[in-house]
């Protein structure tokens, strides 16, 4: 053998000896690549936030339906057939009645001593029977009649402008002029949506009321021979007696110059009108006694 490789063999030995061993094993199994492995990963992952929401969706919980704690008013049942119905219900989504309203609510069944009602999608609400009316068609034709009517997500007072007649199965529609928060609005509703007011103490009219030794301005959501319940002008919900209820005369379209009753600026004082607005949807009023010329929806304005 020639000297230079004798000279060789020991490098040879080394660098063996020191080459992995993978490189000693050709023939071993491949291992899957990594890359596969990690887009395998992802596929999971991917898939496991598709399912996220679905399960958020199952686990939704409907909101607890809410009772009016601490209720006296009276317990006299009601008898609802209509899809919608009248109720006293909370301002707030607290379940507070402290402060009410009356709005017009799609109608569930009744549960004991009260009715069961939706508020807000699927979420219901329990309402002691008597502060429930069934929303049944008003019998309206006359344009500038005074209605009571569901709108703003509660409940407000307007005028007729219009009737327009249904067909087949459909019920009549009443465009109504109404104010609220100041601003006159139109709005046009089915004719289970509104209340006609008679200048009567019943659901939905507008009353006169002592406190102390003046008079203020509620609506009625109960009434028997005996007792009245109001809701304040604050949406606080007042047991009375109904001899001391009075209705307010709003049925009938004023004009300047007429005597009237109308709040100055809270307790009802005598006035006269002094100008006409929007159909009669609003007033000017000017109490005998002075103070500053005011603007106020016709419900507050009554007839001597």
């Amino acid at each position: 053998m020639p000297i230079r490789w004798l000279l060789l063999a020991p490098f040879v030995t080394a660098l063996i000896a020191c080459t992995p061993l993978k490189l000693a094993e050709p023939n071993a199994p491949k291992k899957p690549a990594a890359p596969v492995a990690e887009a395998d990963e992802g596929d999971d992952e991917a898939k496991s936030e598709e399912t996220k929401p679905e399960k958020k969706k199952s686990d939704k919980k409907k909101k607890k339906a809410f009772h009016w704690k601490g209720y006296a008013g009276p317990k006299v049942p009601t008898t609802i057939t209509t899809k919608m119905a009248w109720a006293v219900v909370p301002v707030g989504l607290d379940g507070d009645f402290g402060i009410a309203k009356a709005a017009l609510l799609e109608y569930v069944k009744p549960e004991g001593d009260e009715h069961l009602l939706k508020v807000f999608g699927d979420d219901t609400i329990y309402v002691p029977q008597a502060m429930v009316q069934p929303a049944v068609p008003a019998k309206v034709s006359v344009k500038g009649t005074a209605l009571f009517v569901n709108v703003a997500a509660a409940s407000g007072y307007g005028r007729m402008t219009d009737l327009i007649k249904g067909t087949g199965t459909e019920l009549d529609r009443v465009k109504v002029s109404y104010e609220w928060a100041g601003k006159v609005s139109d709005v046009e509703l089915p004719v289970d949506q509104v209340i006609v007011l008679e200048d009567k103490v019943a659901f939905g009219h507008p009353v006169s009321y002592p406190v102390a030794a003046d008079r203020e301005v509620g609506t009625v959501v109960y009434t028997d021979k005996d007792t009245t319940w109001i809701l304040s002008g604050t949406g606080m919900v007042l047991k009375l007696a109904t001899k001391d209820v009075k209705p307010m005369k709003v049925s009938k379209l004023l004009k300047p110059g007429y005597s009237a009753f109308a709040p100055a600026p809270i307790q009802l004082k005598s006035g006269k009108i002094t100008d006409v607005l929007d159909g009669g949807v609003r007033y000017k009023f000017k109490a005998d006694a002075g103070g500053e010329e005011r603007t106020l929806p016709f419900q507050l304005v009554s007839l001597p």
